[in-house]
């Protein structure tokens, strides 16, 4: 999605009503575009009405690094304040990084590290 509110609007529009579509989402909500805030919103609005057939897996843009590097902060601290942006950096620290598709299929932003050899080991990584 990349900050792009728009493009978001329209993909659930075509995708279908969330009350009766199951959607995925593999990271990458914010940066780049300019509405990475709405794009938080809308998104954190909709999985709080509709938790189990609204997925959101943590991207590598959902973290405080890539956040300063790119347009995510900068967008929340000038709308809102530093409290604001802490409360979205919890948030997507405690995005899952992964999930089971129908127990056969795993869906992530990007690669597994080669030192997970079991997709169980995944539950074990000490993220916080």
């Amino acid at each position: 999605v990349h900050g792009q509110f728009f493009d978001l609007v329209r993909l659930i529009e075509v995708g279908g009503d969330p009350k009766d579509t199951q959607y995925l989402f593999l990271g990458d909500y914010v940066d780049r575009g300019i509405f990475g805030l709405e794009c938080m919103v809308l998104l954190v609005a909709i999985k709080i009405n509709f938790p189990k057939k609204f997925i959101l897996l943590r991207g590598n843009h959902e973290s405080r690094n890539m956040t300063e590097s790119f347009t995510f902060r900068e967008e929340v601290i000038t709308r809102f304040d530093n409290e604001v942006y802490d409360a979205f950096m919890d948030l997507f620290d405690a995005l899952p990084i992964s999930c089971l598709v129908d127990d056969k299929y795993l869906a992530m932003h990007g690669g597994i590290s080669p030192e997970l050899k079991m997709v169980d080991e995944i539950n074990q990584v000490q993220r916080f």
